[in-house]
């Protein structure tokens, strides 16, 4: 192959230049730029881009390389400015999927322009969910969780690529690294959960609550020490007491196992849950703990409804009351019912007989939904009923250092 010779490759530009050949000059030009460089001479590259684009205005490749040449100088408005014109060319030109491409190839290191370009594309075009799984890469690589969760949703919200959605959602959870995420995952990937649940439920980290108070969504402390001392790998049997009948755990593994089996796209609720539902009742024989472990089960496969079916047949002269209308307050607030779960855990502290956990655990959630609601005064005024009882419950420290906070900027 023979060598590149910049000097003769600057001569046969002016040379068609000086002839009227355009078009082909700026070509010419534009081959000059990135053997300058590759050299250093970032400059010159650059007064060669704007003489290019000088003599072909509508060569829309020039924005992008031009960008390129103002990143290697710091020059980085500039440079999104031109990934602008860049996009907007495409979309105008009806030359997405081309560009793209091309965007893709040249702005491997370059992910903040690439960002850009992506971006400028949705300004107009929020249909394409190619466009959406390529800002949520590009977000993924700049370290970006929350944004790149966001445009993967929204990919997936198109109802196309959905193979390439499932496996970049998979990838981003993963380097989340939070285990219940992987849960959901599974409950969605078998149709369990609508897409517009897991969504919620992968997100909810970033609400207004768990970003204030930086709280972490961990199901093991929902109850005493529940989810431990199992050897079991069954995700629903780690959560229950162990008092558990030996029989409600074999009903509970078996419709595990059989929700686990269903093909996708079958509904398993109708079917599977309603013989579960039939055959549990048998063993119940008025447990309040059976009715509680349930429960507990059914929350952890989503299945809302059915959990607090079960927690509803506790009544208030029963030892376990108390725990299952802790249990259905978590799922209320869990599922953003803030109010009802205020309701709920408020009668609880109006009651007489409870352990102190127990009223720790309500007044810990009253807390949270008076933050939740804004309500920072009374939110306050629970977090000194819990301090007065435990300061170190949980964490109640941050959760005290967030309060005063809000409560001295009013």
């Amino acid at each position: 192959m023979s060598a590149v010779h910049p000097k003769k490759l600057l001569e046969k530009a002016s040379s068609l230049e000086a002839k009227g050949a355009l078009k082909e000059a700026s070509h010419q030009y534009a081959s000059l730029i990135p053997i300058l460089r590759n050299r250093g001479k970032v400059v010159e590259a650059l007064t060669l881009c704007d003489k290019a684009m000088e003599l072909s205005p509508n060569s829309t490749r020039l924005h992008l390389i031009k960008a390129l040449c103002l990143m290697d100088i710091k020059r980085t408005n500039e440079a999104l400015v031109e990934m602008e014109s860049f996009a907007k060319a495409a979309l105008r030109q009806n030359r997405v999927s081309q560009y793209l491409e091309l965007a893709e190839q040249r702005l491997s290191s370059q992910w903040v322009l690439y960002c850009h370009f992506l971006k400028t594309l949705l300004e107009v075009e929020r249909t394409r969910a190619d466009i959406f799984l390529a800002l949520s890469h590009g977000f993924l690589r700049q370290g970006e969780i929350k944004s790149s969760l966001e445009m993967v949703f929204a990919a997936l919200h198109t109802g196309s690529e959905i193979d390439k959605g499932m496996s970049l959602l998979k990838e981003i959870i993963l380097q989340k690294g939070r285990k219940e995420d992987l849960l959901y995952f599974d409950h969605f990937v078998a149709k369990r959960w609508t897409l517009e649940r897991i969504e919620k439920h992968i997100l909810v980290e970033n609400s207004s609550l768990k970003s204030d108070l930086k709280l972490e969504v961990l199901k093991e402390d929902s109850f005493e020490d529940k989810s431990t001392g199992h050897s079991t790998g069954s995700v629903l049997l780690k959560s229950l007491n162990e008092e558990t009948s030996s029989v409600l755990k074999q009903l509970i593994r078996e419709l595990e196992t059989e929700l686990g089996e269903m093909p996708i796209g079958i509904e398993p609720l109708s079917g599977l849950v309603a013989e579960f539902k039939l055959k549990a009742t048998h063993v119940i024989n008025g447990d309040s703990q059976a009715c509680l472990d349930i429960a507990i089960a059914f929350k952890e496969m989503g299945l809302l409804n059915e959990a607090k079916e079960f927690l509803n047949k506790v009544t208030s002269e029963q030892e376990k009351y108390v725990a299952a209308q802790i249990l259905k307050g978590e799922i209320e607030f869990d599922s953003g019912s803030f109010l009802s779960a205020l309701d709920i855990f408020l009668q609880i502290l109006r009651l007489d007989k409870m352990e102190e956990n127990e009223m720790k655990e309500a007044l810990y959630y009253a807390v949270r939904i008076y933050f939740q609601l804004q309500n920072f005064e009374k939110a306050n005024q629970f977090a000194k009923k819990l301090g007065a009882i435990d300061s170190n419950y949980r964490n109640f420290k941050k959760i005290g250092v967030v309060l005063n906070q809000k409560l001295e900027k009013r």
